[in-house]
């Protein structure tokens, strides 16, 4: 039982160190978020098993917590900066808007786009 729990600890540990390296490597960034929910699971079921955390379990925890925040807060402001905000109406810069006015009868049908 002591080694079991022993062992999720020192996986939760290790799983929340490799999240956070995952996540400063300009590659796997957006992978991290896997060992860090593996890390946080292992960190709980190592303390289900026992009445008190242990030092690995916490250390795996905190990492893991760490690196699911940080990536969760990169996430948010990669979807807010690639937000198009302005929402200008740039007329031909879609064929399909431009095929609907010449079927429409609604361009001047010279065959300029722009």
């Amino acid at each position: 039982m002591n080694q079991e729990k022993s062992s999720l600890s020192i996986a939760a540990l290790v799983l929340g160190i490799i999240s956070l390296v995952m996540l400063v490597s300009c590659c796997l960034t957006f992978f991290c978020f896997v060992p860090a929910i593996a890390g946080i699971i292992c960190a709980l079921m190592a303390r289900s098993r026992t009445e008190q955390w242990e030092g690995t379990a916490i250390g795996g925890f905190v990492c893991s917590l760490i690196s699911l925040v940080a990536f969760a807060v990169m996430l948010c402001i990669l979807l807010l900066f690639s937000y198009d905000f302005t929402k200008e109406y740039r007329p031909g810069f879609f064929p399909n808007e431009y095929f609907q006015e010449k079927e429409d009868g609604g361009s001047s049908g010279d065959g300029d786009v722009f």
